[in-house]
């Protein structure tokens, strides 16, 4: 039966994530849940090569009124075809679990949701699993946020990797799974490349750096350091104050405080700053 993710206590009746929104959530809730979710990508994996550059658009003063999709929407179509993927080749491996509980951890999910996330990988790993049902309702999640769509495709093909080199069925899944997204081809292959190519040096600044900040590697001396110090003012997490500020909230703020100051230094080192 292959290896299985660890059950939380059973939860009531099934809930789905991606009704037709009617609303989005509040937005300091939607914020912290993007920024971490992105941050743990441009942080901790090449990927973020690709999704920094998107990120770029939204960094402007539009970033709190462009969120379209709320994040908590993803996580049922998301594990569901991650099952799949791990299913694939016949047997879940205890790789693929300890992969697919790093993502849930990664997303902060609470015991409620991390409970709706296993009993929708379990279903995605069900023979007859209706994969492109899933993968469509996982892309109108996504509404037109290609970061979002980015993020969930390297998270499905890194827990398809997992064992150190994805099976030719799970391949073929998740390259349907990218049609379904209707993600440009091109722009997955540029993608994966980066998720293959392995960390970045820590001394040398990529195009993901200057995305980061919203700007290109023509952009002036001046230029970069005006936008460093903008961006890092705004998402410093001493500017979060008050009650109602969540851990989730902080954690966020703080990372992305540190994936700015990360790149600012490498950029800084290129250009030979002081």
């Amino acid at each position: 039966m292959g290896a299985r993710l660890q059950q939380a206590p059973p939860t009531p009746a099934h809930q789905r994530f991606c009704p037709p929104p009617r609303s989005a959530l509040p937005m300091s809730w939607a914020n912290a849940l993007i920024g971490a979710v992105l941050g743990w990508i441009l942080l901790r994996h090449p990927l973020g090569a690709v999704i920094g550059a998107v990120l770029g658009q939204w960094l402007g003063p539009r970033w709190p009124d462009q969120i379209g999709a709320t994040p908590a929407r993803l996580l049922e179509p998301l594990f569901a075809l991650a099952g799949a993927l791990a299913k694939a080749d016949g047997r879940v491996s205890a790789a693929e679990v300890a992969a697919t509980e790093r993502w849930m951890d990664r997303l902060q999910l609470d015991n409620s949701r991390r409970r709706q996330a296993i009993s929708a990988f379990d279903g995605g790993k069900q023979a007859g699993f209706p994969s492109e049902v899933r993968a469509r309702e996982l892309a109108r999640c996504c509404a037109q946020r290609l970061d979002l769509k980015l993020m969930a495709l390297g998270a499905l093909q890194q827990i398809a990797a997992a064992d150190g080199a994805v099976d030719p069925r799970a391949a073929d899944l998740h390259a349907r799974i990218v049609a379904w997204l209707e993600v440009p081809d091109v722009l997955w292959r540029q993608a994966a490349a980066q998720f293959d190519a392995g960390p970045a040096s820590a001394t040398s600044a990529s195009t993901a750096d200057y995305a980061l900040l919203g700007l290109t590697a023509n952009a002036t001396d001046a230029e970069v350091r005006r936008r460093y110090r903008q961006l890092l003012a705004r998402h410093h997490p001493d500017k979060l104050s008050g009650p109602k500020v969540t851990a989730a909230e902080r954690a966020a703020a703080g990372e992305r405080t540190r994936q700015l100051i990360a790149a600012y230094e490498r950029i800084k080192n290129a250009r030979g700053l002081v």
